[in-house]
């Protein structure tokens, strides 16, 4: 079993601990689909749900550049079920490196700050309550080293390795 396989399956069975139909959403982006795979094969095998969000690069600055009032207060269908209904969230954080700087329209964000909000505050009561179990792990990508002061070498060895990120030996 490889690093990647074994880190899905700790953040399927510790994590998470998902159980059979129970549902998990998982948000990403495209950076991390072998860990994706990874995850979704541990999570199956435990009998849960899955549901992905997965990001591409600049898709947020496309969004805030082009989109309407109605495309910014749009939240995805399985967005809000996972907020209100489902067992499980996890976030992979996997960053672009987004050489493109772009400044937020305020109105624009303000928009996406209104539709997002009371999904926001059902998240963090639901957090609260423990009618829903979270987790957030790191994924290795050159950006996120680069932020980290490390080559991707390293950073990548950092994640596996780190007591903080519950991977004590997996080699």
């Amino acid at each position: 079993m490889n690093w990647i396989e074994k880190y899905a399956k700790l953040l399927v069975e510790y994590s998470l601990y998902l159980k059979e139909n129970e549902k998990v959403f998982v948000r990403s982006t495209t950076l991390s689909e072998i860990l994706l795979k990874a995850f979704y094969k541990e999570a199956l095998q435990a009998g849960a749900i899955v549901e992905f969000e997965i990001s591409f690069e600049d898709q947020e600055n496309i969004l805030f550049t082009h989109g309407n009032e109605h495309q910014l207060k749009y939240l995805s269908p399985s967005y809000q079920e996972s907020i209100q209904n489902f067992d499980a969230y996890l976030v992979i954080r996997a960053p672009f490196d987004s050489s493109e700087i772009f400044q937020l329209d305020e109105t624009k964000k303000k928009l996406r700050s209104s539709a997002i909000s009371p999904y926001d505050k059902l998240y963090f009561e639901r957090l609260g309550s423990g009618s829903l179990k979270r987790s957030l792990c790191q994924y290795p990508t050159p950006y996120a080293a680069k932020l980290a002061g490390m080559d991707l070498e390293s950073y990548s060895s950092f994640i596996r390795m780190h007591p903080t990120n519950c991977i004590i030996d997996i080699t």
